[in-house]
């Protein structure tokens, strides 16, 4: 494949974050803050067919909506550590392209990919969804990315625009259930810098609007492991505490503190982690 491009980002501050995000997984799971850094992921974990939660029940569900495939052309559009694509090109076979803000995830999913000896099949670059490369592509998927869009309408035509004839987009994202004026929402959204924090008709309006017809909108909010409220609330306490104190962890807690709240919201109805998967 092509030699990498140089690194740079189009949203620097988003970059930032998620930089931030790639260099403090480790140490937040040593506190209880989640996160999968042993398989080159940053998403959640959830609750798969053994019973057992764990970051990489995402790429079987992945994998299930997509279909039996040979040698797709994939674009992981978000792709953090690189860990959901290369599991799904040593699935399917085919060409990996990957992009993501962080230059700092970029660098560790090449790394990733050169380990699990995939580096001839697979491309890592900074880039956003809203402007994703040429394609064509006959597999995109987005998890835990496109919450990150001003405008998911536009990122999935976007994306949609560089989908191969029948090829098909899988996310799996948050999607709010409550008032756009929750207040744990605005704390998620601050947090996570979320500006695309919508509920699930919104969803349906994007994929309708860039002429992919929905397949499947599954709920998997039941295969969330949730932290009991004691915990939690230590959690919290200790994150004003931080925040109070420690002036130099403050961006790394209102990240910290954003996820506390989404944990809320879930615990009580007001979002849900769906699965969409809808063809071209």
């Amino acid at each position: 494949m092509a030699a990498n491009p140089p690194m740079s980002s189009p949203n620097p501050a988003l970059a930032a974050y998620y930089d931030r995000l790639a260099r403090y997984t480790r140490l937040a799971r040593r506190f209880g803050w989640g996160g999968g850094d042993d398989v080159a992921a940053v998403r959640r974990a959830l609750i798969g067919p053994d019973g057992r939660a764990s970051p990489r029940t995402a790429e079987l569900l992945v994998a299930e909506a997509a279909g039996a495939m040979h040698a797709p052309r994939i674009l992981d559009a978000g792709c953090g550590l690189g860990g959901l694509g290369l599991a799904l090109l040593q699935r399917f076979g085919g060409a990996l392209t990957g992009i993501a803000l962080s230059p700092v995830q970029i660098a560790r999913a090449r790394a990733e990919a050169a380990a699990r000896g995939l580096a001839a099949q697979a491309r890592f670059e900074v880039a956003s969804y809203d402007a994703p490369p040429g394609g064509p592509y006959d597999l995109i998927v987005a998890v835990e990315s496109l919450a990150h869009s001003p405008d998911l309408g536009a990122s999935l035509g976007a994306l949609a625009g560089t989908l191969a004839p029948g090829g098909k987009i899988v996310a799996i994202d948050d999607v709010r259930v409550c008032a756009p004026d929750d207040p744990d929402a605005a704390i998620f959204v601050a947090g996570w810098q979320t500006p695309g924090f919508v509920d699930e008709a919104a969803w349906r309006a994007g994929f309708a609007a860039a002429d992919l017809r929905l397949e499947r909108a599954d709920d998997l909010s039941a295969r969330l492991v949730h932290r009991d409220p004691r915990t939690r609330a230590r959690l919290e306490r200790w994150n004003a505490r931080a925040r109070r104190f420690l002036p130099p962890l403050r961006a790394l807690m209102r990240s910290h503190e954003g996820g506390l709240a989404l944990e809320r919201l879930h615990a009580r109805g007001g979002a849900r982690y769906m699965l969409f998967a809808a063809s071209l």
